[in-house]
């Protein structure tokens, strides 16, 4: 089969026709696309005279591009992995450390074990004896103890930006499908299920896929959290709105879906209220979650910490 031309995005580059091919086996796969809207204008600043502030849209917003398939090599990723975690460990650690010198030399022998020029069969067996060379390292520890690395997915939807709520209706629908299914094919995959607008959304417009949302849930796969209604703005808003994000969205949280939510998910707010531990510990809210503490800086002081608190953080009257 040679390339066909179908839609993608920046976002999605790929997708599973079938783990278990058999030959002359046909495939037909449907995309929506969409062109956007218009030239996309961020963080431009002020506009000079020699630039259009607002430049008509070129002729095609969005081109179809070239598209192949190929066939999933589990060891070949699994080796990838071990490669790409241990030489970004390298990166951060002090060149002259033991713990370094030990990690290059591994990396530099699985050069001599990897064969990328045997047939299949004895391509893949190189690639698992490469990663038994490199597992010990990948096993050490700090010290006695190691510490805990925890994944999920979780998909940001902005309620409304560059696009109306109709089409938001879509996209909560298309955003959670697609976590189902990733969920299905992935049995170990956890998803962070926040914004009760985006459940509420499809409750009411696409209540088959509802009802299956309530099952990741039941199955512990979607895990429902967020403490806030909404994703808000913490810097213009009043106190009391911040006070009503949290208890409407705990007792949203509490009445579908049965859970006390205890943490506030605020992955894309552009700056935080000084009032904010206080109004969570007020509500019964516990955690705080995002990834925008160095987005707000703009020139001021750098935060210091990637993550802080403890046990006492957790005790009432703290």
């Amino acid at each position: 089969m040679g390339k066909r031309q179908v839609p993608r995005d920046l976002k999605h580059d790929g997708i599973t026709l079938t783990r278990h091919a058999t030959a002359g086996e046909r495939f037909f796969v449907v995309a929506e696309s969409y062109a956007g809207h218009g030239p996309r204008l961020e963080k431009g600043g002020p506009c000079p005279d020699f630039r259009t502030a607002v430049p008509e849209p070129p002729e095609f917003q969005v081109k179809v591009g070239d598209s192949d398939f190929g066939i999933w090599n589990e060891d070949a990723f699994q080796l990838l992995m071990d490669v790409f975690t241990l030489s970004k460990l390298s990166e951060g650690l002090d060149p002259k450390s033991l713990r370094a010198m030990k990690i290059n030399q591994g990396l530099l022998e699985f050069t001599f074990t990897a064969d990328f020029e045997l047939d299949r069969e004895g391509r893949n067996e190189s690639f698992r004896e490469a990663r038994k060379k490199l597992a010990p390292l990948l096993s050490c520890v700090n010290g006695s103890t190691a510490p805990e690395f925890t994944i999920f997915g979780q998909s940001h939807l902005d309620l409304a930006w560059l696009w109306p709520w109709e089409e938001t209706k879509r996209k909560c629908a298309r955003t959670l499908s697609t976590q189902i299914a990733l969920s299905d094919e992935y049995e170990d995959y956890k998803f962070l299920l926040c914004e009760p607008p985006i459940m509420e959304n499809v409750k009411e417009h696409y209540p088959e896929l509802y009802g299956r949302l309530l099952k990741k849930v039941e199955e512990g796969s979607f895990i429902p959290e967020g403490g806030m209604y909404v994703e808000p703005d913490t810097n213009l808003v009043s106190g009391e709105s911040l006070i009503r994000q949290c208890l409407y969205g705990r007792k949203w949280f509490r009445k579908e879906l049965g859970i006390e939510s205890v943490m506030v998910w605020l992955p894309d707010c552009f700056g935080f209220n000084g009032q904010l531990p206080q109004i969570m510990k007020g509500c019964g809210i516990r955690y705080f979650a995002t990834q925008k503490m160095a987005r707000a800086l703009k020139g001021c002081d750098v935060f210091p910490y990637n993550n802080f608190g403890g046990k006492e953080s957790m005790e009432p009257g703290y």
